[in-house]
């Protein structure tokens, strides 16, 4: 067993780089007091008004985690450089991206909580808008996350936006945009394991639909160090904690991954702090579709047929991404599953 050690940083620099992560890994699981103290506030007179006006404002008005059009103030803080400074994140560019084009941007592995799709498309931290200027890039995640009061807003002045079917449409409808979505989803979570790259893609085409619907290339992206973040434990199937993992995700649309990582003070004791590991974020040509009537039906034979000749491009493509780089990344002996 690990000798549990003490640190308190050795630096100021290393010490805000602990805290910023903290804050983020933080702002999911906090959902409950975020309710709690929304909550308390029904106690408060007058502030109870306002929260009543907020609360339906959230849910019958506003429309901006579908619409992408909450100006992403905060992901230009620079405080996110502590974050993406702490693994550190690295966002490699392989081809440009025309500002008169549209994009979908599919991140490969989900990870345990894909801390490189944050690092360098929420926040502005790894350079995109110095790479890749004039695209508007928004991180999709999921609608729950915008029914939660006050946590909604942090996401949404981080550019962040749901992934229903309706935030593609509406934000793609413009050029120069870019949606990243995180493919592997919930799924591939439970698949987390250090020194691997097992992907869930074969049977995911959905997103490959909608960039044929909206004329959107997509863009492959590989994570070289999104798996080494945390030691994990798989159960078999047919266990009680498997089913359980099942069961929320089918429910919920979130899985229940059992890992853990280092301390905030104790380095060596299994916390829910990432491990210190270099994160490489490899992005490929973009993938031209083809132009369809846009009333096409995708459930036919010949619609069918555009898609699974669009999808086998693109794992060609993340394949020959994934095979390029590896050797530079640390992935030498590893295969794409």
């Amino acid at each position: 067993m690990a000798k549990v050690a003490v640190s308190f940083g050795t630096s100021a620099e290393r010490r805000w780089q602990t805290f910023a992560v903290m804050l983020f890994v933080s702002l999911i699981p906090s959902t409950l007091l975020f309710w709690f103290f929304a909550f308390t506030l029904f106690w408060v007179p007058i502030v109870n008004l306002l929260l009543l006006g907020y609360l339906a404002w959230v849910f019958l008005v506003d429309k901006s985690p579908k619409t992408g059009s909450r100006t992403p103030l905060l992901r230009y803080l620079s405080f996110w450089k502590y974050f993406v400074n702490y693994f550190p994140i690295k966002l490699v560019k392989t081809a440009d991206l025309p500002p008169v084009g549209r994009y979908v941007i599919g991140y490969h592995p989900h990870g345990i909580i894909s801390m490189g799709a944050f690092g360098c498309f929420a926040t502005d931290a790894a350079g995109f808008s110095t790479l890749f200027p004039s695209i508007d890039v928004r991180l999709l995640t999921l609608p729950i996350n915008f029914k939660t009061p006050f946590l909604r807003e942090v996401l949404l002045w981080m550019g962040m936006c749901d992934s229903s079917r309706e935030t593609c449409e509406t934000v793609l409808s413009r050029c120069g945009t870019a949606i990243v979505l995180v493919v592997g989803g919930a799924q591939e979570a439970l698949l987390t394991h250090p020194g691997t790259s097992n992907l869930v893609l074969s049977k995911r085409q959905g997103f490959v639909r909608e960039a044929i619907i909206r004329g959107a290339s997509l863009v492959p992206t590989f994570a070289f160090g999104e798996n080494d973040l945390y030691n994990t434990h798989s159960f078999p199937p047919g266990s009680f904690t498997r089913w359980l993992q099942e069961f929320a995700k089918r429910q919920f649309s979130f899985s229940l991954p059992i890992f853990h990582g280092r301390g905030i003070f104790l380095t060596n004791s299994p916390l829910y702090l990432p491990f210190r590991t270099p994160v490489t974020v490899v992005m490929g040509a973009p993938i031209p579709v083809p132009k369809v009537d846009p009333k096409m039906d995708f459930k036919s034979p010949e619609g069918k047929q555009i898609v699974d000749s669009v999808h086998q491009k693109y794992q060609t493509a993340l394949s020959e991404l994934f095979d390029a780089h590896k050797d530079k990344y640390g992935y030498a002996q590893s295969k794409l599953v």
